[in-house]
């Protein structure tokens, strides 16, 4: 299955807003469709876990995360497309197709492992 990533595909997600995708074992905790998501499908994930806050903890003691932003964000879901467009603010994408094949697989409490490769 091909997936879209964050507008940022690259680097790690620190803090709300950076357009990042979380690399890390992550569990879905809820299964959302019809009304419950604005996408067509959707497989809410755990972020930020422990690791996740510690990370952005760190990363605004250093100064990389800009002084305003207080949070490492959330709402990271593996999602259909919300219209013809693969866009992600964070999540990862698939194609609706693909999200009809997952989603009966998919249950709370399934491991999901992200990791991009360049």
């Amino acid at each position: 299955l091909s997936i879209g990533l964050g507008r940022n595909p690259y680097d790690d997600k620190l803090y709300f807003g950076d357009m990042c995708t979380p690399e890390g074992v992550y569990r879905i905790v809820d299964l959302k469709e019809n009304k419950r998501t604005d996408f067509y499908r959707a497989l809410l994930l755990d972020y930020p876990t422990q690791d996740d806050r510690l990370e952005f903890l760190v990363a605004k003691a250093k100064g990389v995360v800009p002084e305003r932003v207080n949070s490492p964000g959330g709402d990271v879901e593996i999602h259909g497309y919300g219209g013809n467009v693969d866009i992600s603010g964070g999540c990862v994408t698939l194609a609706n197709k693909g999200m009809d094949w997952l989603f009966p697989l998919a249950k709370v409490g399934t491991p999901v492992v992200i990791v991009k490769a360049y």
